[in-house]
């Protein structure tokens, strides 16, 4: 908030009396309304006359408020109908509420076709969004495909990354908003499927089979086929670990299944949740859990568990702080799993763990990711060339042999490193030689080395 109010606290503003100052911007300010308990938007002047004249808002239906010599024109709505900016609107709980934002962005976009309406303000009772003067362009499918699953920018005419986000919401009724709205339901081209339209792009893991095949069967599925599941009492994906040594993958394969779900993310970690003081970390630990689960479906990744969830009977963590970090994720992972958060936790000590956080119930699955092996390693590296302009005779069975047993991390920095020395040199193609160059610029690592090099690696 930059602004002063402009009107002071009791000022009547049509059926609204005005209270505090909730947001603000350019000629428009948000009060709330403490005779409806509700809220009122107020406009200047000279933004209220360009409403009236595009005709998305009325004269007759803002009443003017004379204070300080100035008119404002007033909008007051009850505590049933949103008044707010669109980005910090308040999530649809049913389809009656996204079909009326959808009905606000179809009769906002008919009165005004080349305004952009990122970061407008909805206006329930009027039906409308009203467009900020000087807002960047935002395509109006992004915009309702953000509204409808709480910030996610999946465009409407993704359907079925759509429906993958809105579980509370059938595909038939995502699609009867979208019509509302003024989209057109996609049309199957010749040959594709009728049911689901267009084949969708398939989740892969590159050089991680079993754990791509794991993630497909045990998350994807379940969420892609929502309906099926819930009729056999399977509501959502049950929480995973994943653990191994460091560098063998974890948070390279969990990223890429958060990229194709394309939820909102969580983390905790030592780093973001850790206190000295009694009682903190457990109070930030559920703040996460509520902020995921405000925002379901989402991923919430727990970071190195071993920093927190270590077992209460060992010597070192028999502290009443630390049985009581414990005993809070014990309550908050069931709970999220019934709000519909996916919990992955990773660790490369699984050892130290607290059992009872490792029973079914809490984490229903535990995966080893090892360190990757010859023909994983080269999977990966065909899949990351595939995206650079190279050789057609490249030889990555060789390399594969070389980096076998090594982090996936530096498969990739190989690459990288590859592409660094042929833009150095002047050529635009990667080839044999270069890769082998940058192969040994990456030599193992090990936690005992006596000689590093002053600067880089």
């Amino acid at each position: 908030m930059h602004a002063d109010p402009w009107l002071p606290i009791g000022t009547s503003a049509g059926s609204a009396v005005v209270g505090r100052l909730l947001q603000d911007g350019p000629g428009w300010q948000i009060y709330a309304d403490s005779r409806l308990d509700g809220r009122v938007l107020i406009l200047d002047q000279q933004f209220a006359s360009w409403l009236f004249d595009s005709g998305l808002l009325s004269e007759e239906g803002s009443p003017a408020v004379a204070v300080g010599g100035r008119v404002y024109h007033a909008l007051p709505s009850g505590p049933d109908h949103q008044v707010s900016v669109v980005d910090l609107c308040n999530s649809p709980r049913n389809l009656s509420d996204a079909l009326s934002f959808a009905a606000a962005l179809r009769r906002s976009r008919e009165s005004l076709p080349h305004s952009s309406l990122a970061h407008g303000i909805f206006v329930e009772r009027a039906s409308v969004i009203l467009p900020i003067p000087g807002a960047e362009p935002l395509d109006d499918g992004v915009l309702l495909g953000r509204y409808l699953t709480g910030g996610v920018p999946i465009p409407v005419d993704d359907r079925r990354r759509l429906a993958a986000v809105i579980t509370w919401l059938p595909r038939e009724r995502i699609d009867q908003v979208c019509q509302e709205a003024g989209f057109a339901l996609a049309t199957p081209a010749v040959g594709e499927e009728a049911i689901a339209g267009a084949p969708s792009p398939k989740f892969r893991l590159p050089g991680r089979p079993i754990l791509e095949r794991f993630f497909l069967e045990h998350v994807i599925d379940i969420v892609e086929n929502s309906d099926r599941y819930a009729a056999l009492g399977i509501q959502f994906p049950g929480a995973v670990v994943l653990y191994g040594p460091p560098g063998s993958g974890k948070t390279f394969a969990v990223d890429r299944l958060i990229d194709y779900l394309n939820w909102p993310r969580f983390e905790i970690s030592s780093g973001s949740i850790g206190s000295p003081y009694i009682h903190e970390t457990g109070r930030k630990v559920a703040e996460v859990f509520s902020a995921a689960a405000g925002r379901a479906p989402s991923v919430l990744v727990i970071d190195e568990m071993e920093a927190f969830l270590t077992d209460r009977g060992s010597a070192d963590s028999s502290s009443t702080h630390h049985v009581e970090e414990v005993a809070e994720f014990l309550r908050r992972i069931p709970e999220a799993v019934q709000h519909h958060v996916l919990v992955i936790a990773m660790t490369n000590r699984i050892d130290t763990i607290d059992p009872a956080i490792l029973r079914r119930g809490r984490f229903d699955h535990i995966i080893e990711v090892g360190l990757a092996t010859e023909e994983e390693v080269r999977v990966l590296l065909d899949d990351l060339l595939s995206a650079l302009p190279h050789e057609g005779d490249l030889d990555t069975a060789a390399l594969a042999r070389a980096m076998s047993g090594r982090p996936l991390a530096d498969v990739a920095f190989v690459l990288r490193e590859a592409a660094r020395l042929t833009a150095r040199d002047g050529r635009s193609l990667i080839d044999q030689a270069t890769l082998l160059e940058a192969l040994k610029q990456a030599p193992p690592r090990s936690v005992g080395e006596s000689e590093r090099p002053r600067i880089g690696f």
